[in-house]
């Protein structure tokens, strides 16, 4: 079960338990030449939890990044809970961050494969990056990522306003769409959770989702069973 709070324009998964683990995930931020990563709390939280993994923004994740943009926000994938003495406060501002491109490399090996679910808002195409993306209809999934070059089985589907979906990404994948703030993501049968941007200055209008989770994830045991 996972609960969270919409935090500067985005929705910010606060707390969310997995059996026998606890997970967070939080906004971040880091200093330049900082070794830490700061991250935000509600006012009434007093238990964090290690760093266990971070991720970058989606639009930062590039050769590197000297000005990332406005609002810069991640997901930190959190375990292993300790006490802080004091909150860090919300963030006002961002600084430069850098990160190399055999950093970007490392960090998407440490993916799984997620389930996106969500509520469409409005017709037309899906793009992860600048590839355009077809949804097509699956039997497991009421609807499945493919690229228009490799294909996949499956008929064309033309999402409309207001309908549910579901996609099969990598969980290092990002989707240029727009989506209802809230949708869920799912890895391992587990609800970890969604973060949405305000958006990009070349798609202003379309927010961005990034789902990510790191590997050890895969251990937790399925819900089902």
């Amino acid at each position: 079960m996972c609960s969270g709070s919409f935090y500067s324009s985005l929705y910010v998964i606060t707390s969310c338990r997995c059996f026998h683990s606890s997970i967070a995930i939080y906004p971040f931020h880091k200093e330049r030449n900082a070794s830490q990563y700061r991250v935000s709390v509600e006012p009434d939280e007093r238990t964090i939890l290690e760093i266990s993994h971070f991720v970058t923004h989606p639009f930062c994740m590039k050769n590197k990044v000297k000005k990332p943009y406005k609002n810069h926000f991640g997901l930190i994938v959190l375990s292993k809970p300790f006490l802080i003495s004091q909150v860090v406060p919300p963030l006002t501002t961002t600084s430069d961050i850098e990160y190399t491109r055999s950093e970007i490399i490392n960090l998407s090996s440490k993916f799984t494969m997620c389930e996106v679910y969500g509520h469409h808002l409005d017709s037309g195409e899906i793009r992860v990056g600048s590839t355009k993306m077809i949804l097509m209809k699956s039997e497991d999934c009421l609807l499945r990522l493919c690229i228009p070059k490799i294909g996949c089985k499956g008929k064309k589907s033309k999402i409309t306003h207001g309908e549910d979906f579901c996609l099969k990404v990598p969980g290092d994948i990002r989707l240029d769409a727009r989506f209802l703030e809230g949708s869920l993501v799912k890895c391992g049968g587990h609800v970890l959770g969604l973060v949405i941007s305000p958006g990009s200055p070349r798609y202003p209008k379309v927010p961005t989702i990034f789902a990510s989770v790191t590997q050890y994830l895969r251990n937790f045991p399925s819900p089902n069973v």
